[in-house]
């Protein structure tokens, strides 16, 4: 009894002494662990309760500067230094290299490539089932670990995963026998573009100079890559793929489709430039999704919406690549494809936990959509994503793809980066509105929160009377204060509201003494001459209360003028002019004037 009771003390002792033990250093500094079993996270400290500071892909490895129990720590190829479990490292021995999968590492120096000038994705897995861990251009330097025949284990940067060996050159060739002496060599390229010339054998170096495809140079020394050439006075370096011994071949300059408007049932023609150049054929969609290699394509059912081009390439003494805009595919009498405008996500602040959905537009189009990680990772394919525990610390953005009758892909915007607490996701921002306005004026706040699903709420003295974008100001809240609160809408992720402060609606004006309703009647006078004969113009003397007034001029009660003054015409000879001034209420009228004609002649001028 005695011996389990000094053996149960000794135990607990060890366990406590393990629990406050510092972290013990590695026994050597070059001791390095490879991360094993996916994403693992980097803490900053050794235990599960302490914070993530970020998180590495299986095969990531770093160097270990010591232990604590269960906890190694490391420092990661990014340079940060932390914590990580033991259970997910595997612990390389001192000054040794770790395994690559399926066998001892090959350290091949490899570069990037591919022949339609886009970049190439390293993935976490032999197959383009898994994970994107980065897109990487054409001419980016790469470490082959591990040669496969259809994909290669890599190290780019501080990135370790698979690409397809088809998109990396190790630019192992052999020296030919003329090249101690010089031999003759032209540019060439598959795009039918310059190549350039630099002071030193890699991109980093500068540039002597850009030369056409069939410049011929000499080569002076032949490399695994780059090659020592002379271009007329100049010497320097340039690539070896951009170099050809052969001057007997011709560069494909184009080529172009029979129609671009297809139906189904239709047969798609290539018509490639220089006509008979020898070519092998790709037919893609927009997506780069290959549906043939002959030489013609089928259009099925299946294509409607699709769009389609053709890419060839040079093959015998032909070279270059030519590409041809895209037919697409339609039924008889179908509108044009409506192109995609844009995809957004309903919260942008997203914590672990919440479920995100994008919306496309226009409203209706149908698609596919992908969602994806800041570091390339793809993450799912409907309109929703729940986001996961290794997706913290990251920022996440939808895709969308176009199907059927709608054309393009688009992306949204990427959203602030995850957070651990979908808890502590509060609306935080501001909501403003003008600080006055009138009766008839359109109010629109201005809206700045960490999210676009929200909600309206307009208040005139604090009662609720709209729940619209925008309101009008009506006669009934003149003299009144108008807010408006925004409240994060259910299932953003965020909860609570913000409230603008308060605009003031102006009373309604005084109605003037001319806009009454019942206005005081016109009163004053109006005077004329009392005679006035024809050719004469009437000018009256007019003295009333009112100055918003009509003038009416009548002869014998017919009227023949409105203005200011009246010209007296042949016409209203022996007839009486009487003008009437009118009020909006009550008018005047004034005296009589008698209109005669004076017929005096010359005949009757009696000789002085």
């Amino acid at each position: 009894m005695m011996k389990r009771l000094l053996a149960l003390c000794l135990t607990l002792m060890l366990l406590v002494g393990a629990a406050v033990l510092p972290v013990q250093e590695a026994q050597a500094a070059s001791t390095t662990a490879t991360v094993k079993g996916g994403w693992l996270r980097l803490r900053s400290g050794p235990s599960y309760t302490h914070s993530t500071i970020t998180s590495y892909y299986t095969g990531t490895v770093v160097n270990v500067l010591g232990s604590s129990g269960v906890w190694y720590q490391v420092t990661t190829p990014d340079g940060r230094t932390g914590y990580m479990h033991g259970d997910f490292l595997t612990v390389n021995a001192s000054g040794s290299t770790p395994p690559a999968p399926g066998g001892a590492y090959e350290n091949i120096a490899a570069t990037v490539v591919s022949r339609n000038g886009l970049g190439v994705r390293l993935r976490t897995g032999p197959s383009t089932t898994y994970g994107i861990l980065g897109l990487y251009p054409v001419g980016t330097q790469a470490t082959i670990l591990r040669s496969g025949s259809c994909w290669h284990y890599v190290r780019i940067g501080r990135h370790t995963g698979y690409m397809m060996s088809e998109f990396l050159s190790t630019g192992t060739g052999t020296t030919p026998p003329s090249a101690v002496g010089g031999y003759t060599a032209y540019v060439t390229s598959e795009n039918g573009l310059g190549v350039r010339l630099r002071k030193g054998a890699g991109t980093g170096y500068g540039v002597l100079g850009l030369y056409s495809v069939g410049t011929q140079v000499t080569v002076l020394e032949h490399g695994a890559k780059w090659d020592y050439i002379r271009v007329g006075s100049r010497t320097g370096y340039m690539m070896n793929k951009f170099l050809t011994t052969s001057v007997n071949t011709s560069k494909l300059t184009g080529v172009t489709l029979n129609t671009y408007a297809p139906t189904p049932g239709v047969t798609l023609q290539a018509n490639v430039t220089p006509v008979g150049a020898t070519v092998t054929f790709e037919w893609l969609d927009a997506y780069g999704m290959k549906l043939g290699t002959g030489s013609t394509y089928l259009v099925g059912a299946s294509d409607v919406g699709r769009q389609i081009r053709v890419r060839v390439t040079g093959t015998g003494n032909y070279t270059g690549v030519a590409v041809s805009a895209f037919a697409t595919v339609t039924v008889t009498g179908a509108p044009a494809p409506t192109p995609l405008t844009g995809v957004t996500i309903d919260n942008n602040s997203p914590a672990v936990g919440q479920t995100l959905k994008a919306t496309v537009s226009p409203a209706g189009a149908t698609v596919e959509y992908i969602w994806y990680r800041d570091d390339g990772a793809n993450l799912g394919n409907s309109q929703t994503y729940t986001v996961k525990e290794g997706d913290a610390g990251h920022a996440l953005y939808c895709a969308a793809y176009a199907k059927g009758n709608y054309t393009g892909a688009i992306a949204s915007y990427y959203t602030a980066k995850v957070q651990n607490n979908a808890a502590s996701s509060a609306l935080t921002g501001s909501v403003s509105l003008p600080t006055s306005a009138k009766v008839g004026d359109t109010l629109t706040p201005t809206v700045s929160v960490n999210t676009i699903a929200y909600t309206y709420n307009w208040l005139v003295n604090g009662q609720s009377i709209s729940t619209n974008a925008t309101l009008v100001v009506g006669t009934d809240m003149a003299g009144k204060t108008i807010t408006v609160m925004v409240t994060a809408a259910t299932g953003s992720g965020l909860t609570g509201s913000i409230t603008s402060g308060g605009c003031a609606i102006a009373a309604a004006d005084p109605v003037k003494p001319s806009e009454k309703l019942d206005p005081e009647p016109l009163s004053g006078t109006a005077t004329l001459a009392s005679s006035a004969k024809v050719g004469e113009t009437l000018t009256p003397s007019i003295n009333v209360s009112q100055t918003d007034y009509t003038l009416t001029w009548t002869a014998d009660g017919q009227t023949v003028g409105s203005g200011a003054t009246l010209t007296i015409t042949e016409g209203m000879a022996g007839k009486t002019i009487v003008l009437t001034v009118n009020g909006k209420v009550g008018s005047v009228t004034s005296n009589g004037c008698s209109i005669y004609q004076d017929t005096a002649t010359t005949t009757d001028l009696v000789e002085p």
